[in-house]
């Protein structure tokens, strides 16, 4: 088989127990894994998981951390868990970017405990960041917004 061109991307994702699919984070935010999720000259991609696991019924927002100053971040690949009672759930995935709030994808029905995988490949700014919006949420389920990117500043 021939050697991959550019960037190499795997999904990330969540067991039904909210646990990741066999990767680990070091103390630097970077993936611990024998095939690394993405390379380049930079090195291995990083990680952003946000989870909450105690819904407030109705909508929530979860969130990853915006980008800091004077970084730039390339999003590779968006995964999205939702886990308990589905009905009238929906999830919407978004990008804030300078303030301004675009789709990146809609998630209705929702299925419990199935990870979906969105890829992806846009950059963020200083205060940038992805929203997954959980509206029609049970009170307690669990949902979990795993974000793959690469620092190239």
């Amino acid at each position: 088989m021939a050697d991959p061109k550019g960037n190499l991307v795997t999904p990330v994702g969540f067991r039904s127990d909210g646990s990741i699919h066999a990767l680990e984070l070091d103390d630097s935010d970077r993936l611990k894994t024998y095939s690394p999720i993405f390379t380049n000259s930079r090195g291995v991609g990083k990680v952003s998981i946000t989870s909450n696991t105690a819904l407030a019924a109705g909508t929530n927002t979860l969130s990853m951390a915006v980008v800091p100053a004077s970084h730039v971040y390339v999003i590779k690949n968006i995964a999205v868990l939702y886990v308990g009672t589905v009905a009238g759930v929906k999830l919407r995935i978004s990008f804030v970017i300078g303030g301004v709030t675009g789709t990146i994808k809609d998630f209705t029905p929702v299925v419990s405990t199935n990870t979906e995988y969105i890829p992806v490949d846009f950059a963020l700014q200083p205060g940038d960041n992805v929203i997954m919006v959980v509206s029609g949420a049970t009170l307690n389920d669990d949902a979990h917004l795993t974000v793959l990117y690469e620092d190239i500043s």
